[in-house]
């Protein structure tokens, strides 16, 4: 097997694992309930055949001693989530930005040229305060987020930006930007898009023109097939992705520059950015899961001041609407 640290820099984020590595997905045939698994020594997961992007973090706190401080001296923050989702196909993934019940759901988003660029402000996103200072926030961890189906998971991430498009042969040029993971921050920024208006079962293919993470002129993916039939919220990705495949190297996305669909379909979607920073494995249901991301790796993932927390479940174990709810513990420092 090929070093993971070095292999895994030039793997896309929903590249299969069998393709990348072949025989690594035995190593975690003993996992019965399927959920996401940490690669030690990288900033990436294994969960459902696919590799999960790596997520922000580091440590603003010097000791153990100090975090316990600075939370129980008035730093600490809590954040309730109840999100109640929509039926799906086993092996995609459903988008929860548009579905409530907390935070409530959020809004389509603005048509090209402009797109929009969400803050913690937006409605849709979770409300936190700011860090004061010089002081960064960081998640500590959940004492239990519980969906009421078997083997799911969430991906927690700062929604950076987002615009709605029709997917009935059009040809839109972007011209808004991230304000957040800008520049060489951008490594880790994903592509994806929801269905906002059911598609029909016109085939039709989607082009993505992005400037990569290195800032390099804007470079167009490799089309991709979008799922015909598609309900609202889902990702119309092929099974088991969730984002689209970035070139070659590329590690994340500065902005998307135009976004193309080839064939006739008449629903319509939001394209959108994010940065992942942690995703919450729920493998029981009705049973809180906990997590502990002060000791666990990666630790700490940080939120950056007025970042737009959002949700999205990774591939789905099963087609139920599935409820989520629990709190996140936060600290500043």
């Amino acid at each position: 097997m090929p070093s993971l640290r070095k292999a895994l820099g030039s793997v896309a984020p929903e590249a299969r694992i069998e393709d990348a590595f072949p025989g690594l997905l035995e190593v975690f045939a003993e996992n019965p309930f399927h959920t996401p698994v940490a690669l030690v020594g990288t900033p990436w997961w294994v969960y459902r055949d696919a590799l999960v992007p790596p997520v922000a973090g580091g440590s603003p706190f010097t000791s153990v001693s100090d975090l316990i401080s600075e939370k129980t001296g008035g730093k600490g923050q809590t954040i309730d989530m109840f999100k109640v989702g929509v039926t799906g196909v086993i092996g995609s993934s459903n988008s929860l930005w548009g579905v409530g019940t907390f935070p409530p759901a959020g809004a389509v988003g603005a048509p090209g040229p402009g797109g929009t660029v969400p803050t913690s402000a937006t409605v849709g996103a979770h409300p936190f305060t700011n860090p004061g200072g010089a002081d960064t926030l960081h998640i500590l961890g959940t004492p239990g987020i519980q969906a009421n189906v078997n083997a799911m998971a969430l991906l927690l991430y700062d929604r950076i930006w987002y615009g709605n498009q029709s997917l009935n042969a059009t040809n839109v040029a972007w011209t808004s930007v991230p304000t957040r993971y800008t520049g060489t921050a951008s490594v880790g920024n994903f592509i994806s898009l929801e269905v906002t208006t059911v598609m029909s079962a016109t085939a039709t293919n989607l082009t993505v023109t992005y400037v990569d993470d290195a800032g390099n002129a804007a470079e167009a993916a490799a089309a991709v097939a979008l799922t015909v039939s598609s309900a609202v919220h889902r990702i119309p990705l092929p099974v088991p992705r969730y984002t689209v495949a970035l070139n070659g190297s590329d590690r994340g996305a500065r902005n998307i520059t135009n976004v193309a669909s080839s064939g006739a379909n008449t629903g319509a979607a939001n394209i959108f950015m994010g940065q992942p920073l942690a995703v919450f494995p729920c493998p029981l249901a009705n049973f809180p899961a906990p997590l502990d991301l002060v000791n666990a790796y990666p630790s700490l993932p940080r939120v950056q001041s007025d970042a737009c927390l959002a949700w999205l479940e990774l591939p789905k174990s099963a087609t139920t609407a599935t409820t989520y709810q629990g709190t996140i513990e936060l600290c500043s420092g």
